[in-house]
């Protein structure tokens, strides 16, 4: 794995999911792979997020931000940044305590 901003991210978000105790798996590239998919599914006491990692000054392609309204408007989570983003996004969802 090159040592990319994104990749940093994802590696970062992959510790803490683990160590939270929780489980994930990554939806990794290749032939067949529906466009737009999402990096990585999370599962956190019960709850499913799906997790688009992105660099500092990544952006989001249209065919993942068509994925994001799709799931979202069917009632799914979905996070789309950097580690320090999603550490917030699970703090808002009540998945994350700092003390």
């Amino acid at each position: 794995m090159k040592d990319t901003p994104e990749n940093c991210e994802k590696q970062g978000i992959k510790k803490l999911v683990q160590n939270l105790g929780g489980y994930l798996y990554t939806n990794g590239a290749g032939l067949g792979r529906k466009r737009g998919l999402p990096d990585i599914t999370v599962l956190i006491k019960g709850v499913v997020i799906q997790v688009e990692v992105k660099g500092p000054k990544g952006t989001q392609s249209p065919e993942q931000k068509e994925f994001q309204m799709l799931w979202e408007v069917c009632g799914g989570n979905y996070f789309c940044g950097t580690l320090e983003g999603f550490c917030d996004y699970l703090q808002k969802k009540r998945l994350l305590k700092i003390q």
